[in-house]
């Protein structure tokens, strides 16, 4: 009885659980969405001033780490791992894009940003929805970690009785 009653809690925990990942998902990418278009929006007010100045932005970049000092050397070097970021954020958009609802979770646990995914994590509130696909999973994998520790404590507990019995 307390066993069955364990089982139900594991697998709705499990399903809630992991109907979860959906709405974080969704989450992340709104906040990647909008930390690209940050990183867009500075490098196009880079971009302009080196178009103002008659420059493609790569010169523009040469010249402001050349003849700007170390302070130069260091925004030319700045601006230049802004650029790399974006290129990384838009990567990372293109590919949730592109990705199925199931893939999705796949695609922002195995390569995140770690600077948008702890942003997201830090505002995150679980809702009260059910996501089938998820669920399901969710489901098989409660019910495989409930089956894998009523086994684990049944051998404990059911060792101590033997041991009881024989001494």
């Amino acid at each position: 009885m307390i066993r069955d009653l364990l089982l139900i809690v594991f697998i709705l925990a499990g399903a809630i659980g992991a109907s979860q990942v959906p709405r974080f998902v969704q989450e992340y990418e709104q906040r990647l969405g909008g930390a690209r278009d940050e990183a867009r929006l500075h490098l196009r007010g880079f971009e302009a001033i080196a178009k103002t100045r008659g420059l493609s932005f790569e010169k523009y970049l040469g010249e402001l780490a050349a003849e700007g000092g170390d302070s130069g050397a260091a925004t030319s070097t700045t601006i230049r791992q802004m650029g790399e970021r974006a290129d990384w954020l838009d990567l990372l958009q293109e590919h949730l894009g592109k990705a199925s609802h199931l893939k999705r979770t796949w695609v922002v646990f195995s390569k995140p940003d770690p600077e948008i995914l702890r942003a997201t994590w830090a505002v995150y509130r679980p809702g009260v929805f059910l996501d089938s696909q998820h669920g399901l999973i969710g489901v098989g994998i409660s019910w495989l970690l409930f089956v894998i520790l009523s086994r684990v404590f049944g051998a404990i507990f059911f060792r101590r009785k033997v041991r009881r019995a024989r001494g």
